[in-house]
């Protein structure tokens, strides 16, 4: 029998799974159920009544393994690879796409923010909160429409919530858990509270408020016009 461990992939079955197997494949962008797999060597040794043997030794690092994601897109079927629950391969963000209706300026901060994400969650913080007063100021809630010295991003999204037919529940959402940051700082600088919890947060309120704001109302807007070229005209 060879010295040499040979490598080989272990397929971990659905009990045994210590994260969450269903996330944005961040090869194909697409939402998905994943397969976990472990990494490890056969290597081989003799018994202690003699004979040989082969045990497993599995790829880790820092007391986390190595695991491997096949994503189940047909058109995609590529591997993932995390050490514990970080993705180090691709080394891409498996947060969501921005909403495609969007800005560019508001979609270059929310993918900045996707790329430093599992390096830097507090610097991911810093842009999305950038991204979201960009996107308040773009829905109406700029300095001119604001009370003096109410110029905050809490006040913008209370803006919008008071004016503008935003769900309260975003508001509320945002002050519960803070998702402001620190009223001392500015918006653009890092907060030492921020963690990875209130990024995907921030990520998410960015696009629940352009789904909320700007795509619904494009979609009422089209169905008017189909409702106006569907009504019937008058005959005398």
């Amino acid at each position: 029998m060879s010295d040499k461990g040979k490598a080989k992939i272990e397929y971990l079955e659905e009990n045994n799974w210590e994260f969450n197997n269903t996330f944005v494949c961040p090869h194909c962008e697409a939402l998905a159920t994943h397969e976990w797999m472990y990494a490890y060597d056969e290597i081989p040794y003799k018994g202690f009544l003699g004979g040989d043997k082969i045990k497993k030794r599995f790829f880790e690092q820092d007391n986390k393994q190595f695991i491997f994601a096949l994503c189940p897109n047909k058109k995609c079927q590529k591997y993932s690879i995390w050490l514990g629950d970080e993705l180090i391969y691709p080394d891409l963000s498996t947060i969501k796409p921005p909403n495609d209706d969007l800005n560019k300026e508001i979609k270059r901060l929310y993918n900045e923010a996707r790329g430093v994400f599992n390096k830097s969650p507090r610097a991911a913080c810093a842009l999305l909160r950038l991204a979201i007063e960009d996107l308040c100021k773009k829905l109406g809630a700029t300095d001119d429409n604001l009370p003096s010295g109410e110029k905050r991003l809490k006040d913008r999204i209370k803006f919008l919530v008071k004016e503008k037919g935003l769900s309260i529940g975003i508001q509320e959402a945002f002050d519960n858990v803070r998702l402001t940051g620190n009223e001392a700082l500015h918006t653009a600088e890092i907060n030492l509270s921020d963690n990875k919890d209130i990024a995907i947060l921030l990520f998410d309120m960015i696009n629940i408020i352009a789904d909320e704001m700007i795509t619904k109302e494009k979609k009422i807007k089209s169905l008017r016009k189909i409702v106006t070229k569907a009504k019937p005209k008058n005959t005398e």
